[in-house]
C-alpha cells in the first residue's frame, strides 16, 4: 500500500514515459504559444521628452568618452601614425630615419 506522498510523487514529479503523453503536452503548449502570439492587444505608446533627453545624454556621453579616450592616449597614436613609422610597403630613406641615440 502507498502513502499520499508516494501517489503524488508518482501522478505528478515522475516523468512519465508515454510518448502520447508527452504528445499531448507538446501539442498543448504549442497551441498556448499560438494562441498567445495570435492575440495580441494594439499598443499605443509615444516617446515622452525625457527618453530624447536620455538619447542626447547617451551621445553626448559617448562623444565625450572617446575624447578622452583618444587624449589618454594621444602620444601612442602619434607615434603609431608619426614619420618614425613607415607605411606597409614602403621604406624608409636615409634622412627620414631617427637621429641616433648619442650618450
Amino acid at each position: 500500500m502507498q502513502t499520499i506522498a508516494q501517489q503524488l510523487r508518482e501522478d505528478y514529479l515522475e516523468p512519465k514515459n508515454n510518448s502520447l503523453y508527452n504528445r499531448s503536452m507538446i501539442n498543448k503548449i504549442k497551441l498556448l504559444i499560438a494562441l498567445l502570439l495570435v492575440s495580441t492587444v494594439c499598443c499605443y505608446g509615444y516617446i515622452d521628452p525625457g527618453t530624447g533627453s536620455y538619447v542626447v545624454q547617451i551621445v553626448i556621453a559617448a562623444a565625450a568618452g572617446a575624447a578622452f579616450g583618444v587624449k589618454l592616449f594621444w602620444k601612442k597614436i602619434k607615434a603609431f601614425l608619426g614619420r618614425n613609422h613607415p607605411l606597409p610597403g614602403k621604406t624608409l630613406k636615409k634622412e627620414d630615419e631617427a637621429p641616433p641615440n648619442q650618450e
